[in-house]
């Protein structure tokens, strides 16, 4: 509290009255204990990870897109949309439900239940993506000649991605449910996107063609080396928690919990990304890079509400363990209420600085302004 009071002694006078309650607010966050307090740390913690995450990921896309200009980046956003998709929908909403009753076992003790359901979630990621990678191949081998010849490789480099994809997101639910949310956001949010330009940029120095495919072959790399080290940080961290003993597997009792999960999330991720497809699918790439750039620079707005589910998910499923209605009623409230008037800001701040936004990314792709309004 000492700090809250010199940091509010340095602030301006005019600026005292409403910067010192909400540094008050801020340290009552940071100090209080219980679920809701814990909910939102884990929420300042995950909006702060967005943020960063947000203007990297606006840097990268800004760098890969004067890399390669609007023809290339257009197939490449195109296919690692695709990717990023199907590899998030293979994990069935297996990613979820750990959420789901990993807090509920850890506030009965159950940790046998936590080995079997952690060990059981990462193979089970690992062996859905692979599905979806042989699926994949398969369908590529079978129509490969009803699809424009510049896709063709880049769906194929993309495609052997997807186990990797799967076991992160499995492994991001997994520190979510243990109100890890810098090991939950960073590898994909922050690592991932770094790593993508950082491979971009040695390969293009090494004399490889500015195109989608050499990004292709960058976001493969970056995506198994950050999902290699996420799987032995998050390992390393589960056992020093719960230990090395015996597992119980409920597998059934998971999946029957899981799957509606999946179809519910799995329709809200389709709605979030299926506009990229279906411009992919009808437009020439040019046209799909002016797209991606106008609808992800308003979809900056996004990060608010992911954060508050980063967080509201493990909070929700404590509640339900102890049978508290009226706390689960204050918490969907505290829930709402933290997503939509922060969302609203952003939007209109995004909104206001559309087109200075979308000049980053070359000329051509001002023409995006009216998408995003």
């Amino acid at each position: 509290m000492a700090v809250i009071e010199t940091a509010e002694k340095m602030l301006p006078a005019s600026l005292r009255p409403a910067g010192g309650r909400l540094l008050r607010m801020l340290g009552d966050i940071m100090t209080k204990r219980g679920e809701k307090a814990a909910a939102q740390r884990m929420a300042l913690t995950a909006f702060a990870i967005r943020v960063i995450s947000a203007a990297l990921a606006f840097l990268s896309q800004i760098i890969l897109a004067r890399l390669m200009g609007e023809y290339e980046y257009g197939i490449f956003v195109f296919v690692w949309v695709l990717i990023v998709l199907f590899g998030d929908l293979s994990c069935l909403g297996f990613h979820t439900a750990i959420v789901r009753f990993l807090p509920q076992y850890k506030a009965s003790g159950a940790f046998e239940e936590i080995r079997g359901l952690t060990g059981t979630a990462r193979i089970f990621g690992l062996l859905s993506g692979t599905a979806v990678l042989a699926i994949g191949m398969i369908g590529l081998h079978l129509f490969g000649d009803r699809i424009q010849s510049y896709y063709v490789v880049p769906i194929f480099l993309g495609l052997l991605a997807m186990p990797m994809i799967a076991l992160g997101d499995i492994l991001e639910g997994t520190s979510r449910a243990n109100h890890w949310p810098v090991m939950a956001l960073s590898p994909v949010y922050i690592i991932r996107p770094i790593l993508i330009i950082t491979c971009m940029l040695v390969a293009i120095g090494l004399g490889a063609p500015h195109t989608a495919v050499t990004a292709m072959q960058a976001a493969l790399v970056a995506t198994y080396l950050t999902a290699l080290g996420q799987y032995v940080a998050t390992l390393i961290r589960l056992r020093r928690h719960y230990h090395q003993g015996p597992s119980k597997i409920d597998f059934l009792s998971w999946l029957s919990v899981a799957f509606p999960i999946f179809l519910i999330e799995g329709v809200s991720f389709l709605l979030t990304n299926s506009d990229v497809v279906v411009v992919g699918i009808f437009l020439e790439p040019h046209e799909v890079a002016i797209y991606f750039a106008a609808a992800k620079t308003m979809a900056l707005v996004h990060f608010i509400n992911f954060s508050v589910k980063a967080a509201s998910g493990p909070r929700f499923s404590s509640i339900i363990a102890e049978g508290s209605r009226a706390e689960l009623a204050a918490a969907a409230f505290d829930a709402a209420r933290w997503t939509f008037w922060p969302a609203l800001g952003v939007g209109l701040v995004v909104l206001a600085a559309g087109h200075l936004l979308l000049s980053l990314f070359g000329g051509a792709f001002t023409a995006g302004y009216v998408l995003m309004a």
